[in-house]
């Protein structure tokens, strides 16, 4: 079951227009948004490539059933964005 989120999961999600990206504060970095409910979920930095999520996001069980259909099904989690 997934409790956080991962770059890749992220990446999923983005292109599945399920979360939505929006420009940070700093260049390059990037505030990831849950398209159904507007939360904020966390942001990624461009630097690292990383993504850290907000302390306060609890993935929704929508969120955590997407994920874990693609996970069964062998999606490729290296693909690119």
């Amino acid at each position: 079951m997934h409790t956080g989120l991962s770059i890749n999961d992220i990446k999923r999600l983005v292109k599945q227009s399920l979360y939505r990206l929006e420009t940070g504060s700093k260049p390059g970095d990037s505030l990831v948004y849950d398209r159904q409910t507007g939360q904020y979920v966390g942001h990624i930095e461009n630097k690292t490539s990383s993504f850290y999520q907000d302390s306060s996001y609890n993935v929704p069980s929508y969120i955590i059933e997407y994920l874990e259909t693609f996970d069964s099904n062998g999606w490729n989690k290296n693909k690119s964005w």
